[in-house]
């Protein structure tokens, strides 16, 4: 005869039965409506298909795989577009912050970070500044 255990909806079941549906996703409030809070299941398997090489899938791809995600918590075709979108981004911005330490440790130029209108903002801001003065006293042009 089977064990019985009691859930936390006080029901009995049977031990040899399939697992229950995982917990429910926690959700935060906010003015706009609610915030997506994904599982770990959730974020691995979003990780796994960017491991993969998928970047940027297609309405098709992005139902197939809410639904496949779906099986472990609440989740909306929009939070896994917006996911990919966010993650692409963020691994951008991961690698331009590498190369820029790795350049930076090995001693090679960097472009300067104005842009041709900060750039001609910054030099205007200097109008009527008498020119820099070298060691030497001599006078020199910026």
């Amino acid at each position: 005869m089977p064990k019985l255990s009691v859930s936390s909806s006080g029901l009995n079941h049977a031990e040899n039965q399939p697992p229950a549906a995982p917990p429910p996703t926690v959700v935060e409030v906010h003015s706009g409506g609610t915030r997506w809070n994904p599982t770990r299941e959730q974020i691995g398997i979003l990780e796994m298909l960017y491991r993969g090489g998928m970047r940027t899938p297609n309405a098709h791809q992005i139902e197939s795989i809410t639904a496949q995600l779906g099986r472990y918590g609440k989740i909306e075709g929009k939070n896994v577009f917006y996911w990919f979108q966010n993650h692409k981004a963020r691994e951008r911005q991961r690698q331009k912050r590498c190369s820029v330490g790795l350049s930076l440790s090995t001693g090679s130029p960097q472009r300067d970070s104005l842009t041709p209108d900060s750039a001609k903002k910054y030099r205007g801001s200097l109008a009527g500044r008498p020119p820099f003065v070298d060691g030497d006293g001599a006078g020199r042009k910026q």
